[in-house]
């Protein structure tokens, strides 16, 4: 039996083409064990392997499987208390052998900053987490939203997760295992839809069956700009039309205005505004969509054509805010609906 030790900067292991491990700055320990090796050798290399500064535990994971993955389905505490505890920001978080975490946690906190920027949380979301490993993304997202779920396959990863939680002092935190997709559905099934989903798959990707569950959930943040009151009809602050139960809506306010509001306010994935009229309106929308916001508006023309004799809507067509046109008319006593790709 032979112990290589060396400290680096950075290691990582690549098995058939695919990296399946990695560190940043620490020790890499290459092991060799032969048929004739003995517990004794064993116990002798560890004890010098408890010498090093910063050591906290030694397990053995035995994995006879041939591919990308190192550890088994199974560990055995060698010596040490068999898990390790770090910091993400505020959040402490203990992780055991079979669990994931990103070892970069200095760069993890940035990333996780930026998701939960993107998500827009205003403490009324239900949060899903799938691939949650043990709960890192969901216990910071938790903190800002209504609910927060995760879905992990790996036991050891959710006992983790469910664990650090409790630590944290995190009670709108809950934890599914089971296959990513499967969760998905089953939550669907039992009609728990989520305003923002969060996804941290492992290498190979997500699963076909992930991107469907979620694609036909659709959470969408919705924003509109409802100047002239025909689209949500509000009432007392209420809109009478089903304007969606992730809607806000801006209610007799100018386009020009409104836009930029919900921006900032509202973080909307979706703007839905009446009739475009002015030059003002086309401004504010071409800043929105630079933004990444996409747009739903109407315009009174009797095609695409005559829009593009019109000097106002052909700057819109050049700085393409607009994917599609949906042409609505009447023929016959029946509505028809006539859509074209602008480019």
């Amino acid at each position: 039996m032979k112990f290589v030790i060396q400290r680096v900067t950075e290691a990582s292991v690549t098995i058939n083409g695919q990296v399946t491990g990695s560190i940043g700055r620490g020790f890499m320990v290459l092991i060799g064990v032969g048929k004739e090796d003995t517990r004794e050798e064993a116990d002798r290399l560890i004890k010098k392997l408890t010498q090093l500064e910063g050591m906290t535990s030694i397990t053995l994971s035995p994995n006879t499987r041939r591919d990308n993955v190192i550890m088994g389905n199974s560990y055995e505490v060698l010596w040490g208390q068999g898990f390790i505890t770090d910091y993400i920001g505020n959040v402490k978080y203990q992780i055991s052998p079979l669990s994931f975490y990103q070892v970069n946690p200095v760069q993890t906190e940035k990333l996780y900053s930026l998701a939960l920027e993107y998500a827009g949380l205003t403490g009324n979301e239900t949060v899903w987490d799938l691939y949650c490993g043990i709960g890192t993304i969901t216990l910071v997202m938790a903190r800002k939203a209504k609910r927060a779920i995760g879905a992990e396959i790996v036991p050891e990863a959710v006992e983790n997760a469910r664990e650090n939680a409790l630590r944290n002092g995190i009670t709108n935190a809950e934890f599914f295992c089971g296959d990513a997709a499967a969760v998905a559905e089953k939550l669907a099934a039992e009609k728990l839809r989520p305003d923002v989903v969060v996804v941290d798959p492992p290498r190979k990707g997500l699963e076909e069956s992930v991107i469907g569950s979620i694609a036909d959930m659709a959470p969408q943040r919705v924003g509109v700009a409802d100047e002239r009151g025909e689209i949500a009809v509000m009432y007392q602050g209420i809109p009478q039309m089903a304007v969606g139960q992730h809607t806000d809506v801006l209610d007799a306010c100018p386009k020009a205005v409104g836009i930029p509001i919900l921006l900032r306010a509202a973080n909307p994935q979706i703007i839905a505004v009446d009739e475009i009229t002015v030059r003002e309106d086309l401004l504010a929308m071409a800043a929105a969509a630079n933004c990444g916001v996409r747009f739903l508006a109407t315009i009174h023309a009797a095609g695409r054509q005559e829009l593009g004799r019109r000097p106002l809507f052909s700057q819109l067509l050049k700085v393409r805010v607009f994917e599609k046109a949906v042409t609505i008319r009447r023929e016959g006593g029946h509505r028809q609906y006539i859509v074209e790709e602008l480019w």
